[in-house]
């Protein structure tokens, strides 16, 4: 997970200096307190529409898709737990 950080800490920081938004989409196909390994996340996202539909159609493609959750962070911070300016779903 915290190979994924690293990799997600450029883009993320290039996006906010530009003062546009850069989502994140993260979603979690045993919920949020399910296996970190098996977390799929998105970065580089344009808009929290955009994020939501990318969540959504990674959750249809999960086998127990009722037992996934999702969320989008905006201008995210790389760390453990990764710190967003705010969170939605």
């Amino acid at each position: 997970m915290s190979r994924i950080l690293a990799l997600l800490f450029f883009p993320l920081t290039a996006a906010g200096c530009k003062g546009e938004e850069a989502w994140v989409g993260m979603v979690y196909p045993e919920g949020v307190g399910g296996d970190e390994s098996r977390w799929r996340i998105k970065p580089g996202l344009k808009s929290l529409a955009a994020c939501r539909d990318w969540a959504t159609a990674e959750i249809s493609t999960l086998e127990d898709s009722r037992s996934s959750d999702y969320e989008c962070g905006l201008n995210c911070r790389p760390g453990s737990p990764m710190v967003c300016e705010k969170t939605e779903r």
